[in-house]
């Protein structure tokens, strides 16, 4: 009977193992649409990891602040890039080591023409954001920066070519995506110089999945250790 009691003990903890690997893991990827170039990196980034892991994962486009609760709730396991100050907005998030990329964050505008001079330097414009891009937010905010938040790096760029705004900042990966997407009809919008900023992005995963984070973790730094992160992000048009 002790002998049963232990055989059906492993048999439930192996089929509770089972389910979740089996489950695919979801991945999300805040205020970046599955057409965005930065969303086909990511694409493949997964895939190679799911590849490794023997698992499926599913990159989702989604809202950030959507995202951010849903992480919190444990309702996707993962975010594929967050900053480092994503922390203070999901307490129980699990912050993976490597860098996933850093990012020049540049100045767009379709008017204003000026020699970008850090965040203090666009006091004097009205700005449009990404709803839920933490660092540029929170930047923006410490300087006193009137700004108008958007949804999607092609909506900022469709009010900025209306002039709904004066500038907007953007890492140079999402506006080419962006750009791309419109159809490369916006060359009156301008690039701006030098960056305002240089912004580095992590994965995070929800508290509820320790043990799939570590694997990930292990086969992200492996990926990037081989370079071919760097592959797929020049490579993928």
């Amino acid at each position: 009977m002790v002998y049963l009691k232990i055989t059906l003990l492993a048999l439930l903890a192996f089929s509770t193992s089972f389910n979740v690997s089996a489950s695919p893991i979801k991945i999300g990827f805040s205020g970046v649409e599955q057409g965005n170039r930065s969303f086909r990196v990511g694409q493949r980034l997964v895939a190679e990891i799911g590849r490794r892991m023997n698992s499926d994962i599913i990159l989702l486009s989604l809202p950030a602040k959507r995202a951010a609760a849903m992480l919190q709730r444990g309702e996707i396991h993962g975010e594929i890039s967050r900053v480092a100050d994503f922390k203070s907005l999901v307490s129980n998030a699990i912050q993976l080591k490597p860098i996933i990329n850093t990012h020049p964050l540049y100045v767009y505008s379709n008017k204003q023409q000026f020699t970008v001079n850090g965040w203090q330097s666009l006091a004097p414009y009205t700005v449009l954001t990404i709803r839920g891009w933490l660092y540029i937010n929170q930047n923006l905010a410490k300087h006193n920066v009137h700004t108008i938040e958007t949804d999607s790096p092609k909506q900022a760029i469709r009010l900025l070519q209306a002039s709904r705004a004066d500038v907007l900042v953007l890492s140079k990966l999402n506006a080419e995506g962006a750009f791309k997407e419109l159809g490369g009809s916006q060359t009156e919008i301008k690039r701006l110089s030098p960056p305002v900023a240089l912004q580095d992005s992590y994965t995070f995963f929800a508290g509820h999945y320790p043990k799939i984070a570590a694997v990930y973790e292990k086969h992200l730094t492996d990926i990037i250790n081989e370079g071919l992160l760097a592959s797929m992000m020049s490579s993928t048009q």
